[in-house]
């Protein structure tokens, strides 16, 4: 806009210059002034150019940033439900660990209790106060309440 109003001005002096050496060099000037509109007309037309492609730069990079928070949010939701079933099998397998803690804390009393377990019954023997001929008496130790006995008996026949 300055060297457009630089420009009429010095059309404006040559049109007011009264000797053709004034003119001329008016002349000249407004040649100058000419090129230097050429110049800055090329400049701005190279801008143009630059922003023009700064703009399609961005819109690209713009894009890309929506494509990116996409699969971000995408890998997100992901990383969320590996984590919930990581969770999940966390708390199974310290379930599976306390069931076999108790299962061996179980399987320990148990054979510590066959241990205790007589392998065979002990019969003692008491003198028979029976005034019966056919009866006797006797003791089982070393079995446990209800525990069942299978008892027998040699029977002499009588001569």
């Amino acid at each position: 806009m300055k060297i457009l109003n630089e420009k009429a001005a010095l059309a404006e002096q040559a049109v007011k210059a009264t000797t053709e050496t004034a003119r001329a060099e008016i002349n000249k000037k407004i040649e100058e002034v000419a090129v230097k509109a050429e110049e800055a007309q090329k400049l701005a037309e190279v801008a143009a150019t630059k922003a023009d492609s700064a703009v399609e730069a961005q819109a690209t990079a713009v894009q890309t940033a929506e494509v990116a928070t996409k699969e971000a949010q995408t890998q997100a939701a992901e990383a969320v439900a590996v984590k919930a079933e990581s969770v999940t099998k966390t708390e199974d397998a310290t379930k599976a660990v306390t069931a076999a803690t108790v299962a061996t804390k179980v399987a320990t009393a148990a054979k510590a209790a066959a241990a205790r377990v007589p392998s065979k019954a002990v019969i003692a023997t008491k003198p028979s106060t029976s005034t019966n001929k056919n009866s006797a008496t006797a003791t089982v130790t070393g079995l446990k309440p209800g525990q069942k006995v299978k008892v027998t008996v040699n029977v002499r026949p009588k001569p």
